[in-house]
């Protein structure tokens, strides 16, 4: 999102003009720091060449962003209708069914990016511990359910 992207979503909203300006200030200030932070980092003295924070104008653009996800507009328009727990697992639901997914994404993809990105609109975007255990948890789960079945067929 540009600077201009940023204070243009609040144009049309009635407000007295020192808010404008003093959103419009802050909006200019945060995109220079980041111009400053990408100059910076492009010499590469840090291990990495990209800026770890992403700038985000609210919560489903900042869950988008973290999730890679072009899912911002939707999600907008699905909390404007629901709460956020329901809109969650709204939105969970169409990623599991594929609705966001590449053709060629596998169902454990799909339900992994399901549960992250359910549990980032819960959260707000954001995450305290890391979340690489939820998909070992599931794979487990997984294995469990086909060892049963494996059993089963062992038992008939």
């Amino acid at each position: 999102m540009s600077e201009n992207d940023a204070i243009s979503r609040i144009r049309d909203i009635e407000m007295p003009d020192y808010y404008l300006n003093y959103y419009s200030n802050l909006s200019t200030e945060t995109f220079t720091i980041f111009e400053h932070a990408a100059l910076a980092k492009s010499t590469l003295v840090d291990s990495s060449g990209i800026i770890e924070p992403k700038i985000a104008f609210d919560l489903a653009d900042r869950v988008a962003k973290m999730h890679e996800i072009d899912i911002a507009d939707p999600l907008r328009e699905i909390l404007k209708i629901n709460g956020k727990e329901l809109s969650a697992l709204i939105l969970a639901k169409e990623i599991a069914l594929g609705k966001y997914s590449l053709p060629d994404a596998s169902l454990e993809d799909k339900l992994d990016l399901a549960v992250r990105v359910g549990l980032a609109i819960i959260t707000e975007g954001v995450t305290i511990a890391p979340l690489q255990g939820i998909i070992f948890q599931f794979q487990l789960q997984v294995l469990c359910v086909q060892q049963v079945e494996l059993n089963l067929q062992l038992l008939c």
